[in-house]
C-alpha cells in the first residue's frame, strides 16, 4: 500500500505540474490528496514492523520528518518565485514551463520518486503468533473469564 500511495503521489505531481488548464490542476491535486490520504497506512505498517522498544523512536522521527517537510515546503515555495527558477523548453509537440506554479509538482514528484528506493532495502516482518489466551476460575460465581484476548 505504501509503495502503490508514492507512485500515485509522484505521479500526480507530475502530472500537475504538467496540467494544461484548471481541470486537470484539480484532477492531479484529488490525486495527489488521496495518495497523501494513505500515509494513516504507511504509519499503520510502522507500528507493526517495529518492537515495543523501538515504535516510539520511529513514530516520532515519521511524524518529525512530515512536520520539517511541511516548513521546509514553504522555504521552496519562497525560493520559487526567484526568477532563476523560471524556463521555458519547447519539445517536439510538447512545451514544458516551469515557474512559481509549476516547480513545485516537478520538486514533489522528484521527492515522492526518491522516496521510493528505500522500500527496496525492508524485508517482509515475520511476528511471531500471539500467545493463546489464558483462563482464570472465577471464585465467586463458579465461572471462567478470559484475561488476556489474541491480537
Amino acid at each position: 500500500m505504501t509503495l502503490f500511495a508514492l507512485i500515485l503521489a509522484a505521479a500526480a505531481n507530475l502530472w500537475y505540474a504538467l496540467a494544461g488548464d484548471l481541470y486537470q490542476v484539480i484532477a492531479a491535486r484529488f490525486l495527489a490528496a488521496t495518495a497523501f490520504g494513505m500515509q494513516a497506512s504507511a504509519q499503520s505498517f510502522l507500528s507493526y514492523a517495529t518492537t515495543l522498544q523501538e515504535r516510539a523512536m520511529v513514530m516520532t522521527l515519521s511524524s518529525g520528518f512530515g512536520a520539517f517537510g511541511f516548513i521546509c515546503g514553504a522555504g521552496l515555495s519562497a525560493l520559487t518565485t526567484l526568477p532563476v527558477f523560471h524556463a521555458d523548453w519547447a519539445l517536439p509537440g510538447f512545451h514544458i514551463t516551469v515557474n512559481s506554479l509549476t516547480l513545485p509538482g516537478f520538486i514533489a514528484s522528484i521527492f515522492y520518486a526518491l522516496s521510493i528506493i528505500p522500500l527496496f532495502f525492508f524485508k517482509d516482518v515475520a511476528r511471531p503468533p500471539p500467545p493463546p489466551p489464558t483462563l482464570e476460575g472465577d471464585r465467586r460465581r463458579g465461572s471462567h473469564r478470559l484475561l488476556s484476548q489474541p491480537s
